[in-house]
């Protein structure tokens, strides 16, 4: 089996920097307590962490007892948009 290029694009929430919301409050001038709404009620920001990950290749063996698969990385998704390394065990696979 050849290397096998895989392309992951998990979105992320981005926290809001503090430096933006000064800014933002400066260019608004004073507010009362109404308007100025806390960080958690504001829009939550996203982004995209886009990943090129290789999995390797490996050779498969044919036996008489049929085909032979050594031990092999694979990525295997845990959860939407969650993804790790797993190593499969060696195996043989009868034809």
């Amino acid at each position: 089996m050849p290397a096998q290029t895989v392309i992951l694009e998990p979105i992320l929430p981005m926290p809001a920097k503090a430096e933006e919301l000064e800014a933002a409050a400066v260019e608004k001038g004073p507010a009362t307590a109404a308007e100025q709404a806390p960080a958690s009620e504001s829009a939550p920001q996203y982004a995209v962490w886009r990943q090129t990950l290789v999995v390797p290749g490996y050779w498969v063996r044919q036996t008489t007892a049929g085909n032979y698969y050594p031990e092999r990385w694979t990525l295997e998704q845990t959860a939407p948009g969650a993804y790790r390394w797993r190593l499969l065990p060696a195996e043989v696979r009868s034809r």
